[in-house]
């Protein structure tokens, strides 16, 4: 019987991502909009391990290209990033995780007449799986709900 070799996750990683977010906006004027699209970035982290329990911190920074209009009222995300604290379980060549922590974004209103751009920060929480790919490829997948507030433009 061929045992499976372990694999530690601590120690430091970097890394891309590529995802789609889907956003809500509430207006006094023309009620919710719906902004939506792609987003990428780059993150960077650090990791502990301690028998099967991993735990560590994780930044990422992107751009989202998530936009809509309604009724006159565009409105627009960009920048992005955040940091976060992350715990998960090793099933080795697997692991799922916890993660939550800050976040902010860049959210930019136009009715046509005035623009009004405002970096907002918030939290973020969420929950992935991550799977070892190779001796040095990870690959993961995650959702997140983040959380910037209410806010008055």
């Amino acid at each position: 019987v061929e045992v499976a070799p372990q694999y530690s996750w601590a120690g430091g990683y970097t890394g891309l991502y590529l995802g789609y977010g889907w956003n809500k906006a509430k207006t006094s004027t023309v009620g919710s909009i719906k902004p939506d699209d792609w987003k990428a970035g780059a993150f960077a982290g650090w990791n502990f391990q301690q028998d099967q329990i991993v735990y560590g911190v994780e930044g990422d920074a992107g751009y989202s290209w998530a936009k809509k209009s309604k009724d006159g009222l565009e409105v627009k995300q960009g920048f992005e990033g955040s940091l976060r604290a992350r715990v998960g379980y090793d099933l080795n060549p697997v692991m799922p995780y916890l993660t939550a922590g800050i976040a902010g974004s860049q959210i930019k209103l136009n009715n046509g007449l005035d623009d009004e751009s405002k970096f907002r920060v918030g939290w973020t929480a969420g929950a992935g799986l991550e799977a070892k790919l190779t001796d040095n490829i990870l690959g993961r997948v995650e959702y997140r709900y983040t959380q910037y507030g209410n806010k008055n433009y």
